[in-house]
């Protein structure tokens, strides 16, 4: 499997990660360097990859509510396959990035978030859609009040595509929930239930916070699942561990202070800061070392990060990668752009070994009018 990378994609050989330009187009990156291997205009954002090939899309410069789907050679970027295009229910926007779990393409205040993925090799032959990319959409909406009065949310659509990279076929249609990326999220034990003096630690794209409801994670690929909880009390940080079919013995991770727990994208490693955000200090866990021994690893001490670290993050090797965004400046229309940048750093000394600029993320102004396109 190749390594999930925040706002870009890997090739499956892990060498290559395909991100997207600041000029509109893509390029192919060296991983371990961050040299510029080649650049394409066939695509805007990339999506997935698969042995032979990474997906990137781009909006159609004559119809906004068509996206295209391409494949790409990860040696050098060569077109190998144009899909026919997906049509959908709203107009998609030239500005766009990934947000974490997902990619973002909304226009104005329409909101199409974008997720691809290739199925595992299991059943080919009795599968009529393995080996095809999947790729799911969700659309929201809404319409600004005026004065004191909040946006109203409208109604949201979802679809789903599956996408032959051979012939660039495309069987477009309704949501199904049976088809996910593989794993599926875990879910929490039926018999969970909240501990008296505990709260538990929750994020999505649009922040982390301590909660009364946890979010359980994946840790690595070990068919172990996670979560986080914090007791007031004792101010001790607690990972609970469960398989589908039974709990395991919880791990305490740190103890006599406040943390952010910040999980990899992988799900294996564990980021813990301490202090705001112009003194912060990190400790590196790999999670993988609990499943057996029941105890955390030796935790790796990390300095202070510039440019800000921020989730989403993953490991490969001695390298960690993730998103940097400034304080934004205004944009136009009376939005706010934030500059956006790639960066790979060593995570023992801190010391940044390459960055590249990423598109900019930008917030529409507020309660503008809705944005044209969505079905009636």
């Amino acid at each position: 499997m190749p390594p999930s990378l925040p706002g870009a994609i890997a090739d499956a050989s892990g060498r290559i990660a395909v991100i997207a330009q600041e000029g509109g187009d893509v390029a192919g990156v060296e991983l371990s360097t961050g040299r510029t291997l080649w650049r394409s205009a066939e695509g805007r954002w990339p999506l997935a990859s698969a042995t032979q090939w990474v997906a990137v899309a781009a909006p159609d410069p004559a119809d906004r509510s068509m996206l295209h789907v391409r494949f790409l050679r990860p040696s050098d970027g060569k077109l190998l396959m144009d899909a026919k295009p997906i049509r959908l229910p709203a107009v998609v926007g030239a500005e766009a990035g990934w947000e974490g779990e997902g990619l973002s393409i909304g226009a104005g205040n329409t909101s199409i978030n974008v997720w691809a993925w290739m199925p595992p090799s299991l059943g080919l032959a009795v599968n009529a859609r393995a080996g095809r990319l999947r790729v799911r959409w969700k659309t929201a909406f809404f319409i600004g009040g005026g004065g004191m009065r909040p946006p109203e949310r409208g109604p949201t659509f979802s679809g789903l595509a599956f996408i032959d990279p051979a012939s660039g076929d495309v069987e477009a249609g309704a949501d199904d929930p049976a088809e996910t990326p593989e794993p599926a999220p875990p879910t929490l034990p039926l018999s969970w239930k909240r501990e008296p003096g505990m709260i538990y630690w929750s994020w999505s794209s649009y922040g982390s916070s301590w909660t009364d409801k946890p979010r359980a994670f994946w840790i690595g690929d070990t068919g172990v699942a996670g979560f986080f909880g914090y007791e007031s009390a004792t101010r001790r940080l607690v990972l609970n561990r469960f398989r589908p079919t039974e709990p395991l013995p919880p791990v305490e991770i740190a103890i006599g202070g406040e943390w952010a727990p910040q999980v990899s994208m992988d799900g294996r490693y564990l980021i813990l800061s301490r202090g705001n955000a112009g003194v912060e200090t990190f400790t590196l866990y790999d999670l993988i070392g609990m499943i057996g021994q029941g105890k955390p690893g030796v935790p790796s001490r990390m300095p202070h990060l510039e440019p800000r670290f921020r989730w989403p993050f993953s490991v490969v090797g001695t390298s960690l990668y993730y998103v940097a965004e400034d304080q934004g400046r205004g944009a136009t229309g009376g939005g706010t752009a934030f500059s956006r940048w790639l960066v790979c750093v060593d995570w023992a000394d801190g010391k940044i070994r390459w960055t590249r600029a990423l598109p900019p993320r930008v917030l529409p102004a507020p309660m503008a009018v809705a944005s044209p396109g969505l079905p009636r």
